[in-house]
């Protein structure tokens, strides 16, 4: 069955219609992926800088902050983080479980434990550490 001009031409058409398509696609999804490597390394940076500000300033105070998670919420525009800041003096050894938005200083405390006292046990700390991640979760995605 031969192939008429007219079947020929939309076929061809239909074959750089589609390869033009396809195109703008791939580089609006590579512009994509490049703007987000670039907030996930702002993000990182703001990170760094935060846990070395505090943490040098707390280590006077007997404080020391681990950076569990850092994100970029498109949503706020910001950078979030999930921390634990350690307080430490010869009457107690707190932890505290926090969310923070890095750039507008937002934060929610998800708990707090006394060392010391042995509150801060693997169940405790297990349960801390899920809402931690839950509530890391929400701030990434909520305004």
């Amino acid at each position: 069955m031969p192939i008429n001009r007219k079947s020929l031409l939309v076929l061809l058409v239909g074959i750089v219609l589609g390869a033009a398509v396809t195109t703008a696609y791939m580089e609006r999804k590579q512009a994509q992926s490049k703007e987000v490597f670039e907030h996930k390394n702002r993000c990182l940076q703001v990170a760094q800088r935060y846990e070395k500000e505090h943490t040098e300033s707390a280590d006077q105070l007997g404080m020391s902050v681990t950076m569990l998670q850092v994100g970029y919420s498109p949503e706020r525009n910001s950078c979030v983080a999930e921390l634990i800041e350690e307080t430490s003096n010869p009457l107690f050894k707190f932890k505290t479980y926090l969310v923070i938005d890095l750039l507008s200083g937002e934060q929610a405390q998800i708990g707090m434990c006394d060392e010391r006292k042995g509150e801060c046990n693997g169940t405790f700390d297990s349960r801390m550490l899920s809402e931690q991640e839950a509530k890391f979760t929400e701030f990434r995605h909520a305004r």
